[in-house]
């Protein structure tokens, strides 16, 4: 299936979602908890705002499931054979209809956020590219808080929207032979040839293992010095820095 171009940045789907839809089906409610938290406490991450709401719809696809088979089993068992298949369907039909708008308003809301996701993308591929690299400055021109800056550019950095860049003492620091090189407020390769020249190249020894943590779901991971893994539990790429 195509993914929409305004869909591009959303995180992929894991085994945890997997988990999701299949645990709401057996303990809806003992999942529904950890997936609300879940969906509160990364409301401020502009680039996981859509996924939340894709995480949600799961859960809730999972509650419907489970809530039309344990009436069924369970508070309908005393009855007959037939008013139980009657009063199951009648509910499965009830909780459907309400299931099926709540959903749509979810998917609308995930469309929405994704979206504006991608325009931030935008704004800050062009911000970048054209030599603005402190992220305080950043922020203030994309008009976003520098902490959910950070969280977006970290999270673009490992989606490989900027080419070979990290994020060093506030600042996206870009490859020097990207094709921005030759923009304003860059480095550029005459640049940094003529240096070469006159001065020995020198080698940078990359510090021992550093723990990271995850932007996704906070999991922290320990890395070594150019090593890059996905998060056991999001699936997010982690990459040394």
């Amino acid at each position: 299936m195509k993914v929409s171009e305004t869909q591009q940045y959303e995180p992929q789907p894991t085994g945890w979602d997997a988990l999701i839809l299949l645990g709401s089906f057996i303990l809806f409610p003992v999942i529904l908890l950890p997936v609300l938290w879940k969906f509160i406490s990364s409301t401020h991450l502009n680039y996981r705002k859509g996924y939340s709401y894709y995480q949600l719809t799961n859960c809730l696809i999972g509650g419907y499931i489970f809530i039309v088979m344990y009436y069924f089993f369970v508070p309908y068992s005393e009855f007959e054979p037939s008013q139980r298949a009657n009063k199951a369907m009648g509910l499965a039909l009830a909780v459907g209809i309400i299931g099926i708008l709540i959903v749509a308003v979810l998917y609308g809301l995930r469309l929405r956020a994704n979206k504006r996701f991608y325009t931030l993308a935008k704004e800050y591929e062009s911000l970048v590219s054209n030599g603005l690299h402190s992220i305080e400055d950043i922020a203030l021109h994309v008009h976003q808080p520098l902490s959910a800056v950070l969280k977006d550019l970290q999270y673009l950095l490992n989606h490989k929207l900027f080419p070979n860049g990290i994020i060093k003492e506030g600042r996206v620091r870009l490859n020097a032979y990207n094709q921005h090189s030759d923009k304003p407020g860059m480095e550029s390769t005459h640049n940094l040839v003529h240096n070469t020249d006159e001065t020995p190249l020198e080698t940078t020894v990359p510090p021992g293992p550093k723990s990271h943590e995850c932007i996704g779901c906070g999991n922290k991971v320990m890395l070594n010095p150019l090593e890059s893994l996905p998060c056991e539990y999001c699936g997010l790429p982690l990459t040394y820095t």
